[in-house]
């Protein structure tokens, strides 16, 4: 089957392009999240003598921000940052919470500071939620569900695309773009090599690569996104049946160049598995690139303006 493919560029640049018939794809470095709470805010005080009440802030998750307030009101990532020592020179209550990005904050740590005894007393942690007092922060975590939190997931992932071949895999998707996705859950039925065990993914990864599959087997992917509360989405799933060989290559690859664009033609492989082709090019030594365009189809990617 002939294919031809119109490519709009400017004018006098000069352009190279690449027909695959197999996926190739260079994947990041993927980095797994940390399903928990940002660690509460502790406290230690220290005596400064006629300076007052030295308080240090510090929480265990490492690259929190905290905040704090003095004035009994809530803090939030608005408040007061925490940025050194606090000293007082008269009793106060002190609020405090620890953030940081992709992960749920921390519950809001409270304490009475004493100047006159130098001491830190009564001590305890409130859901940033619902704002009841709990004597532990493990409580104060677990109070945010049970009453009636967030319990909405973000929208499900879309523009999932699975190519296997040679007990690999390659997953691309497009993430949703809900204020609080904080990343996506892939896993596999039946589950194999690299995802033998479901993987956390942060919110920036837009693509997995699979290793340790059988040939000729057919797998179920399945991609569900997740919000800063982790709830899950239902999930969006794949079948990708796992292939021995590779595609021939395209045959009587063609490009002319008309009217500032570029026709690109050529004759898809006869093998029964092909799913479809990518095509790379270059704007002023710029690589771009196509995602894989599935069979009997043309996939113009956004913001080309492409014409056929």
């Amino acid at each position: 089957m002939k294919k031809i493919k119109w490519i709009p560029v400017l004018t006098a640049l000069a352009l190279g392009f690449l027909v695959f018939s197999a996926c190739k794809v260079e994947v990041e470095k993927i980095v797994e999240i940390e399903k928990s709470y940002t660690k509460a805010v502790t406290f230690k005080a220290e005596d400064v003598g006629e300076e007052g009440l030295k308080l240090t802030l510090s929480s265990e998750t490492e690259g929190a921000k905290i905040y704090y307030t003095t004035d009994g009101t809530i803090p939030t990532a608005k408040s007061t940052e925490y940025t050194e020592p606090l000293i007082f020179k008269e009793d106060v209550e002190v609020k405090a919470i620890a953030v940081k990005e992709e992960i749920v904050e921390s519950p809001v740590s409270v304490i009475n500071v004493s100047v006159k005894t130098k001491t830190i007393t009564e001590k305890t942690y409130v859901c940033s939620e619902c704002k009841k007092e709990y004597q532990t922060a493990k409580e104060a975590i677990g109070c945010h569900k049970e009453k009636g939190g967030d319990t909405t997931p973000p929208a499900e992932v879309t523009a999932l695309y699975v190519s296997a071949v040679n007990g690999k895999a390659v997953i691309k998707w497009t993430n949703p773009t809900d204020d609080d996705f904080a990343g996506v859950k892939i896993s596999l039925n039946p589950a194999a090599g690299t995802l033998e065990n479901a993987v956390i993914l942060e919110k920036n990864v837009t693509e997995f690569s699979v290793n340790g599959l059988e040939n000729s087997v057919t797998y179920i992917f399945k991609v569900q996104s997740f919000d800063k509360s982790f709830n899950f989405s239902e999930g969006i799933t794949k079948e990708a049946f796992v292939s021995d060989t590779t595609p021939d290559n395209v045959k009587d690859l063609d490009a002319i160049s008309k009217d500032s664009a570029v026709l690109l033609s050529w004759t898809d492989p006869e093998d029964e598995d092909f799913f479809g082709i990518e095509v790379t090019y270059k704007v002023n030594s710029e690589s771009r690139a196509f995602i894989p365009m599935e069979k009997d189809s043309i996939f113009v990617a956004p913001g080309t303006g492409g014409v056929y």
